[in-house]
Order: C-alpha cells, then sequence, then structure tokens
C-alpha cells in the first residue's frame, strides 16, 4: 500500500521540478547593448525576456531600461543571438519609449517578410507602408508620410533581382542581363538599345536618378543614360565621355535643350548618378550632385523609365529610384510667404479645375498658385481669360497631380437675387498678414441689384472686404453662387460690390477651352454649418509670386 504513495510522491516531484525548469527557461532574461548585441546588465539599454520556447519559436518581449516595451514578437534564433542575425517570425511589433507603436510587420516561417509592414511616426500619425510576399516587396511605390501627414512615394531598383520584370536576353545586336546587383546593357551594333519598365510618373514634382557606369570607347563615342516619359522615345538624359545631352524626341524629331555640353563631374566608364528634379516651375538636371542645367518643367504623358545605351558599348547600372512628392496624395505646397507678392481669393466653377478670381488681383502676375488650406492641396495655374471690364478672370490648375473626382457641390445662379437677399461669403483675407489660413465667413444682405455708378454687372451689398478677400465667391442661402466680391469704397462703410453669376458664365462661354459647369446644387438640404464646411473644400487662396 505504501508503494503507489511513494510513487505518486516521485512521480509529482519530477512534475514540479520539471515545470519549475520550464518556467526558469520561460523567464530567462537576457541583456543587450545599444545596438540589440549581447553584453551584461551593467551595459544594458534593453533587457530580453523569454516567455516561450517551442523548439521552432522562441517568443520574446524586450523592455526598455524603464521597463517600457520596445518589442513583442518571436524569432528561430536562440535567444543570445541578437542584432542584425535575428530571423523573426509571424506577426511582430516595435514600440517607441512613449508606448506608441514604431512598426508592425508580418514574416514566414523562415523569416522573410510576409504580408504587410506598416510604420508609424512617433505621435501616432503613419509613415510608411508596404505589401511583401517571401521576402520581395510587392508594392513597386512605398509609401511615406511627414509627421504633418504630408506624402511621397519611392520606387528604388537595387537590380538585386527582377521582381520588375526587366527584359532580359540576348542577340546578335545586344544583350540585357543581370549580374552582381547590377543591369547590364550590351550594345553589339551602332544602333544601340534599350530597357524601359512600366512605372507611371503620377506627380507634378519628382525626382528621376540613376546610378549608372556608362561605356567607355574611343569608337563612335557611345553613349549611356536615363530615359522617361517614355513613348517611341521621349524625354532622355544621357552622358558620353565627359559630355551630356538633355532633350526629347517628338514624332521621331529631337528638340535638344543640351546638347553635347562638357562638364568634369562625369567620369568615363565609373559610376555616375544622373537626377532629374521636376518641380511645379523649373526642371532641373544633375550629374552626381552637380548642377548642370535647367529647362521648363516637364508634363508627363507616359508611364515608363528606363536606361539606354547608344553605339557600340555597354553600360552598368546600378539602381534606379523615382520619389514623387505630395501633400495628402495629390500636391505639393510650394513658394514660402517672402516670395508671395500678393494675394486674393478665388474658387473651383469645375471638376476640371477651371478657378475664378478677379483680373486686378492677377493681372501682370508672372507665376500663380492656388492654395486649397482645407485639403492641404496647391498647384501651379496659368491664366486662361481675363476681363478688365467685369474684372474677372479665369484661372486652370495646370499640375498633373490635379484630381476632382467629386462634382463641384454648387452652380452659378442664372436668376438675378433681390434686393434684401441673404448672402455670405467664404475667403481668405489678409491669409499672409495676421488673419491666417483658416477660411473667413461672412454674411449680410444685398443692398441694390446695381453696383458702382449703377454698373449692371455687380451688386451691392453690406459685406465687408479686405485686402485678400477679392474673388471670394458670394453665396445665396441655398448655396448658389451669385457673385464674386471684387471692390469696396473705403470711405464708406458696409459697402462693397460682387460681380454677378450670369457675367461669370458669359466669361467662361468666351474661353477657348470647354468649361464644363456644374448642373447640380448638391446644399440644398445642409444647414449653413453643414454647408460651410463642404463649401471651404472649394475656396482657394490665388497666390501671385
Amino acid at each position: 500500500m505504501k508503494r503507489p504513495f511513494l510513487y505518486f510522491n516521485l512521480l509529482l516531484t519530477v512534475i514540479l521540478a520539471t515545470h519549475s525548469s520550464l518556467a526558469s527557461i520561460a523567464q530567462e532574461k537576457v541583456y543587450l547593448g545599444v545596438n540589440q548585441e549581447v553584453t551584461e546588465e551593467k551595459f544594458a539599454y534593453y533587457t530580453q525576456i523569454l516567455l516561450k520556447d517551442s523548439g521552432d519559436a522562441r517568443c520574446l518581449r524586450i523592455t526598455f531600461g524603464n521597463g517600457a516595451v520596445f518589442f513583442k514578437g518571436c524569432t528561430s534564433n536562440s535567444i543570445y543571438e541578437a542584432g542584425k542575425n535575428r530571423k523573426y517570425i509571424g506577426l511582430c511589433k516595435w514600440y517607441y519609449k512613449n508606448g506608441s507603436l514604431k512598426q508592425i510587420a508580418s514574416y514566414n516561417s523562415i523569416g522573410e517578410l510576409d504580408g504587410k509592414a506598416t510604420s508609424y511616426h512617433e505621435n501616432g500619425n503613419l509613415n510608411t507602408t508596404a505589401d511583401y510576399k517571401n521576402g520581395v516587396r510587392t508594392t513597386k511605390k512605398m509609401v511615406f508620410f511627414t509627421e504633418n501627414g504630408d506624402q511621397y512615394t519611392l520606387f528604388k531598383e537595387d537590380f538585386k533581382t527582377n521582381a520588375n520584370d526587366w527584359e532580359v536576353y540576348n542577340s546578335e545586336l545586344n544583350e540585357a542581363y543581370m549580374e552582381d546587383g547590377k543591369f547590364v546593357l550590351n550594345s553589339l551594333s551602332s544602333r544601340g538599345t534599350s530597357r524601359h519598365i512600366t512605372m507611371p510618373i503620377k506627380s507634378a514634382s519628382f525626382e528621376l536618378e540613376l546610378e549608372v557606369s556608362p561605356p567607355l570607347s574611343k569608337n563612335n563615342a557611345p553613349i549611356g543614360g536615363l530615359i522617361y516619359n517614355f513613348g517611341s522615345w521621349n524625354y532622355y538624359f544621357i552622358i558620353q565621355d565627359s559630355y551630356f545631352s538633355v532633350g526629347k524626341v517628338v514624332d521621331g524629331e529631337h528638340q535638344k535643350s543640351a546638347n553635347l555640353l562638357s562638364t568634369f563631374r562625369i567620369k568615363p566608364g565609373e559610376e555616375n548618378v544622373l537626377k532629374v528634379k521636376n518641380e511645379f516651375d523649373v526642371c532641373s538636371y544633375f550629374i552626381s550632385g552637380e548642377l548642370v542645367h535647367k529647362t521648363d518643367p516637364q508634363k508627363i504623358k507616359f508611364d515608363k523609365v528606363g536606361m539606354v545605351v547608344g553605339g557600340i558599348g555597354k553600360a552598368n547600372c546600378n539602381y534606379l529610384s523615382l520619389k514623387e512628392t505630395s501633400s495628402n496624395g495629390f500636391a505639393i505646397p510650394i513658394a514660402g510667404v517672402e516670395d508671395i507678392k500678393g494675394s486674393s481669393s478665388g474658387f473651383l466653377i469645375s471638376k476640371q479645375g477651371y478657378v475664378i478670381t478677379n483680373h486686378h488681383a492677377v493681372d501682370g502676375a508672372t507665376r500663380l498658385y492656388v492654395e486649397f488650406p482645407a485639403v492641404k492641396q496647391s498647384y501651379l495655374t496659368r491664366v486662361i481669360l481675363k476681363d478688365k471690364a467685369t474684372d474677372l478672370a479665369l484661372l486652370k490648375i495646370e499640375a498633373s497631380t490635379y484630381i476632382q473626382d467629386q462634382e463641384v457641390p454648387y452652380v452659378l445662379a442664372t436668376s438675378a437675387s433681390d434686393v434684401g437677399s441673404e448672402v455670405f461669403t467664404l475667403g481668405y483675407p489678409f491669409a499672409f498678414s495676421g488673419l491666417g489660413k483658416e477660411v473667413k465667413f461672412t454674411d449680410s444682405k444685398i443692398s441694390s441689384k446695381t453696383g458702382y455708378d449703377n454698373d449692371l454687372s455687380s451688386y451691392q451689398t453690406t459685406i465687408p472686404i479686405q485686402p485678400g478677400s477679392s474673388g471670394s465667391p458670394m453665396f445665396d442661402d441655398a448655396g448658389n453662387v451669385v457673385g464674386c466680391m471684387n471692390a469696396g469704397i473705403r470711405s464708406a462703410d458696409n459697402v462693397s460690390y460682387s460681380i454677378k453669376s450670369n457675367y461669370i458664365r458669359t466669361l467662361t462661354q468666351s474661353s477657348s477651352e470647354p468649361v464644363v459647369l456644374p448642373a447640380e446644387n448638391l446644399l440644398k438640404d445642409k444647414n449653413l454649418t453643414e454647408k460651410i464646411k463642404v463649401l471651404s473644400k472649394y475656396i482657394c487662396i490665388v497666390k501671385v509670386l
């Protein structure tokens, strides 16, 4: 009778000892230095705690010195293998010291990124996101966000694999292949060769960069460099011995901007970095960091980028990158306050990007931009039509990044408003002189159906008008545009004038470009507060530079 009892005690002792041993393993600590290398406790920046050891994976929690969590996840390595050699498994998370999530990523069973990888700024805003499959990024363009929410995308080809499907083959005329992290173009005839991939450029502000070792030969002086906006050879930036050329090919005809200009920045046969930086008002060309040429800004119509070799010779391409800058995915804030010579207000009248403002506000301007503060978008703009008699100007947004999927939610009224009608304006008075870039609301009444000196084209109103509010739309209580504010009388309080909407319609009909005006008022059923929230997205600051 005593043996079973002794056996039970012995078994219990073994179980407790085993459990104690496992618990000891599960709570084992390893101290890590600032670079996550294993170190002594006195030099520790992080403390690593083993939570679970399944044999295939070791699940860890790593904390900062203050006890805040730095990492949660699993690794296939030994707990003493840290730093760059660590192979993560499954879903892993990293944190800032303030507790905010820093990065979250998924890995497959052999430690390759597999799934979505997302990182965040310390303030909690999104930093970047991308998708991976078995260690290969399937998102061609990485999307990045600054701390304040502005966005840019980055594509970088390092030629380690052919994930982007470059055309490789060999023939009697040329060869194209990848070798040691380089894309090699070898032209075996005087006809030359080129390769390209589909890579749409969607922003008017972009940086295209290629590191290339151009052909080195004394025979026929072969060339090498960038081709982009590619449709039967469009834009090019090429180097040839110690010379460079910039231009484009239109319908088979070369239009040269720079033809064989000499520069000491080119290293024949060595690595050279060619960079094209396109902005709203200028396109700049760099060789190994030095500005060598400028042209007018480029308008991108095609969606291919690549490399070219001309003549007999071989070029090694080390990397190709494309960075596109945007604000909230659309456009780029441009020009500082010190560059602005004057400003007025304006408003969209078409989803095509047509804007109405005053003639006197833009007359004589060399460069114009419109900024929509409510949606953080800025665009280069050109004047389509001006009418001094009615003090109206029709502008057109020129940026290739302009996208307006929704219809403008208000219409231009076709009938005159009565005296005493309730009206209101939204505009940007003194936007750069103290009042800031939050849209300003003013409500009032129509005082007269005629303007100054009985001008039939204008209303007289009691709306105060200040510098910067010229060009503001005037709405009736239903949200229809009934006028465009343009003038006031300094010696008279609460006297201002607004050009009638029918004259805005007449101006658009005189344009050589067809302007499609909105046909439906989408604001009728909204209260005033809701109307203002919607309308603010379509009211802009017109900046004269």
